[in-house]
């Protein structure tokens, strides 16, 4: 998932919304980088789903990363 890069973020972002479990979604998410799986971290993390806390954990670490 992570190879097909921006492709899979919508399958991804899918599988948020039905209720998968959210860390390894949120992970590959996160490997992803681009604008559009970050978009969909903030998402997430404004959701107030199970995968908030781990969105929003994701998007602190990409923002460190990118000295943000």
């Amino acid at each position: 998932m992570t190879r097909a890069g921006d492709r899979s973020v919508p399958l991804l972002a899918a599988a948020l919304d039905e209720g998968a479990t959210p860390d390894p979604v949120v992970d590959v998410l996160a490997s992803i980088g681009t604008d559009a799986a970050r978009n969909t971290l903030r998402r997430a993390a404004a959701a107030g789903s199970a995968a908030a806390e781990p969105a929003a954990r994701a998007l602190r670490t990409l923002d460190d990363i990118d000295g943000r």
